[in-house]
């Protein structure tokens, strides 16, 4: 026999229940603007904000979930965390850093969310060619 320290039984039936109990106060930690969005395991922290806006209140809200992932014994893949600005041209001077327990997080333009594709101009372009470019391949395969 084992003692189970932190987390839920994994390939369990009850597994996903417990899971959806434990991550249940996640979306406590949002601070002013900011909105929580979660899907399985993914967490999804976003803001809405123009010009004259500051984002303190998304690093705020960042700090927070590192300060409940640390009482709730949750690591948090750094190398997953990513900064995705979606903009307009006319919002396109705003620019902020925002980072994770001292871990600068990277800005990216271009993140594959759940197998979607987006890009900072919200273009789907980057989606539509890989869909294509599989579809070739298996269509390829099937009439060799």
């Amino acid at each position: 026999m084992s003692y189970v320290i932190s987390g839920v039984p994994q390939g369990s039936v009850l597994g996903p229940i417990l899971f959806l109990v434990f991550i249940n106060d996640v979306i406590s930690i949002c601070c002013g603007d900011t909105i929580v969005k979660l899907f399985a395991d993914d967490l999804k922290l976003y803001s809405i904000f123009n010009r004259t806006d500051h984002s303190i209140d998304l690093q705020h809200s960042i700090d927070e979930l590192f300060k409940w992932s640390n009482l709730w014994q949750l690591q948090i893949n750094l190398n997953k965390c990513q900064v995705l600005k979606i903009r307009t041209k006319c919002n396109s001077v705003v620019s902020s850093h925002y980072s994770l327990n001292d871990f600068v997080l990277s800005n990216v333009k271009l993140v594959n969310d759940l197998g979607v594709y987006v890009d900072s101009n919200l273009s789907f372009k980057h989606h539509i060619a890989t869909v294509i470019t599989k579809a070739r391949q298996r269509a390829g395969v099937f009439f060799r």
